[in-house]
């Protein structure tokens, strides 16, 4: 059940206005038709980019030659929607998150690399946690299932400053990701993970201490976003984007909107914590069915009549 919020609108328009803008040279529809553009075809290409490309620390928006939005950074930007009286705590929020889902919920067992951990919290009807290597689809883990609760609880002021921050960024992508959460959430057990009025995301992925080699996101919605953030106390891991041009230096209280299915992204190498927040939506959600039932249950949520 939602949380009691205040129904806030972001008056974005000034501020994004004065942000910095990058211009690619391809339509949103060409590139969403084109074949995927991979740029890193080898280690010694991988090594080229994230050691050559400029570091972006200040706001940026890449736009398509039709001007929608490809990239948008912003630097601060958890904190940018908010009157300074009205600023949630968003980094300790963060924090206490992770912290909090770790004391509980022992993670998996890591590869002989490791930084190669990764583990993903999906809406599921008993609210399982889902990680890279362990899958647990049964429901007799319950403390499992409040530890992700929780982890949704804890954060969802920092869903709502996100999908404030969407809808002023593209208010008809925000719109569609709303409508299409709202859709499912009366159909499934959706609504047991949403605690906050601008929840528009289906999915969230919690990454801690991973590092991603160059990859699409190919299962996103075509034309969709992700939202990525970051806490904990690390150096490097700038995301390197080759089609831009750029390496993104994402901090804490950063936030990034991003075409992730049309757009080659990796991380660079860092040292210390690192613990990354993805939201996103998959396509197969958007698509136009009668049968919600075998939409939800391919990410795991089960009909809330069974």
């Amino acid at each position: 059940m939602a949380r009691k919020e205040h129904y806030h609108k972001w008056l974005g328009k000034g501020y994004l206005s004065r942000i910095r803008l990058k211009q690619h040279n391809l339509s949103l529809e060409q590139m969403m038709n084109r074949p995927a553009r991979v740029m890193t075809k080898s280690a010694e290409e991988e090594a080229h980019f994230r050691n050559t490309l400029p570091i972006i620390r200040e706001n940026l928006i890449v736009t398509t030659s039709d001007g929608c939005s490809l990239l948008v950074f912003l630097k601060g930007g958890l904190l940018e929607p908010w009157r300074t009286e009205q600023k949630p705590e968003i980094r300790s929020r963060l924090d206490k998150a992770v912290q909090d889902l770790l004391s509980v919920y022992e993670p998996p067992k890591s590869s002989p690399d490791s930084r190669d951990v990764k583990w993903r919290c999906q809406a599921k009807a008993d609210h399982k946690y889902h990680g890279k290597y362990y899958f647990d689809h049964t429901r007799r883990a319950g403390y499992k299932s409040n530890a992700v609760t929780n982890l949704y609880r804890t954060l969802a002021p920092v869903t709502q400053t996100i999908g404030i921050l969407f809808e002023g960024i593209d208010k008809p992508a925000y719109d569609r990701y709303s409508a299409n959460y709202k859709r499912l959430a009366q159909h499934t057990d959706l609504y047991g993970l949403h605690f906050s009025k601008r929840d528009c995301w289906t999915t969230l992925g919690l990454l801690i201490n991973w590092v991603a080699g160059p990859h699409f996101d190919k299962q996103d919605a075509k034309d969709g976003y992700v939202a990525d953030l970051v806490t904990g106390q690390s150096t490097g891991g700038e995301l390197v984007i080759p089609e831009l041009g750029v390496r993104i230096a994402l901090q804490p209280d950063d936030v990034l909107f991003m075409r992730s299915r049309l757009l080659e992204h990796f991380l660079a190498p860092f040292s210390g914590e690192r613990y990354a927040f993805i939201y996103f939506q998959h396509q197969n959600l958007f698509e136009e069915s009668n049968d919600t039932k075998n939409q939800a249950q391919s990410i795991g949520v089960m009909d809330a009549r069974d």
